[in-house]
C-alpha cells in the first residue's frame, strides 16, 4: 500500500468513526429527551418473579471463580514448557469446558426457582431477531461513552500512578497480535463472543440483577450495584471504568426488554468488535 493510500484508508476509517460517534449521541440525546435523564425510563418494567436462594447464587458464583482459574492452572500444569500461543490455547479450551458447566448450572437454577422457568429469566428464542438488533443499536448509543472512557483513564491513571502509566491491553489480545495462529485466533474469539458473555450474562444479570431487584425493589439501584460488581472482577482495574458503563447498559437492556438474549448480544458484540479490530489491524 503506498503512502497515499495510507492516508486515504486512515481518513476514511476516521470518517467512519465519527459517523458512529454522531449516531451514539443521537441516540442518547434522543433516550434523554424522552425519559427525562432516564427518570421515566424504567416505568413499568416488570420484576421477574424468582424465589432463588442467595446461598444457591453464592455457590454458583464461586464455581464460576474458582472454575475458571483452577482450569487455567490446571491447563498451566499439564502443558508446563509449551509454546505461549499453545498454552494459552488449551487455557481457552479449558475456560469453554468449565464455562459449559457453569452456565448449565445458572440454567438449572432459573428452571428450578425463578416464575415461568425459562421464559421467566428472560430466554426466549422468539425474541432473537428483535433482541439482536436492539443489541446494536444499545451498543451504539453508548459507544461515545464508552470510547470518552478509554481516552480519560489513561489520563487519571498517570495522576494516580505516575507518567510512566500505560493502559494495559487484554492479554488475551495481546496474543492474537504476536501470535496469529488460526486455533488460537477461534478460541479467542469462541471465549470473548459467545461462552463470556452467555456466562457473565447469565450470573450477573440474569441471577445476580434479579435478585437484587427483588430485595431492593428499585431496578435502578440493581443496575448499578451489579454493574459494579461486575466491573471489579475484572483483574485489570484500569479497565472498570468502561467495564461499570458496559455494566449499566446491559442491567438497563435487561430491566427495559426482560429478555437475557438482549444483554448478551450487546456483550458479545462488544467483546467481538475488540477482538476482530485486533484481528483486522494484524
Amino acid at each position: 500500500m503506498s503512502e497515499a493510500e495510507a492516508v486515504e484508508t486512515t481518513t476514511q476509517g476516521l470518517h467512519w468513526m465519527h459517523g458512529v460517534y454522531l449516531a451514539g449521541l443521537v441516540l442518547m440525546g434522543v433516550w434523554v429527551l424522552r425519559t427525562g435523564w432516564g427518570r421515566r425510563a424504567l416505568a413499568g418494567a416488570r420484576r421477574r418473579r424468582n424465589v432463588l436462594p442467595p446461598p444457591a447464587l453464592m455457590a454458583v458464583m464461586l464455581g464460576w471463580l474458582v472454575g475458571t482459574s483452577g482450569a487455567a492452572a490446571a491447563a498451566d500444569w499439564l502443558f508446563a514448557g509449551a509454546a505461549p500461543w499453545r498454552l494459552a490455547l488449551y487455557r481457552n479450551v479449558a475456560y469453554l469446558v468449565v464455562a459449559g458447566i457453569i452456565s448449565a448450572a445458572a440454567i438449572i437454577l432459573a428452571w428450578r426457582y425463578f416464575g415461568r422457568r425459562l421464559r421467566g429469566l428472560g430466554l426466549n428464542g422468539r425474541t432473537v431477531h428483535r433482541d439482536a438488533a436492539a443489541a446494536a443499536v444499545y451498543l451504539l448509543a453508548i459507544w461515545p461513552l464508552l470510547s470518552v472512557s478509554v481516552i480519560l483513564t489513561p489520563g487519571l491513571g498517570r495522576l494516580i500512578e505516575g507518567p510512566d502509566f500505560k493502559m494495559p491491553q487484554h492479554e488475551q489480545l495481546e496474543l492474537l497480535e504476536s501470535h496469529p495462529v488460526a486455533a488460537l485466533q477461534v478460541s479467542i474469539l469462541l471465549v470473548a463472543a459467545v461462552a463470556a458473555p452467555v456466562l457473565e450474562e447469565l450470573l450477573f444479570r440474569g441471577l445476580f440483577q434479579t435478585m437484587l431487584r427483588e430485595r431492593m425493589r428499585n431496578a435502578w439501584a440493581a443496575i448499578f450495584l451489579t454493574a459494579g460488581v461486575f466491573a471489579v472482577v475484572h483483574p485489570d482495574v484500569a479497565h472498570w471504568p468502561t467495564l461499570f458503563i458496559l455494566g449499566v447498559c446491559l442491567g438497563y437492556a435487561y430491566e427495559k426488554s426482560g429478555s437475557l438474549l438482549r444483554p448478551i448480544f450487546i456483550h458479545a458484540l462488544f467483546n467481538g468488535i475488540s477482538v476482530v479490530s485486533v484481528l483486522v489491524a494484524a
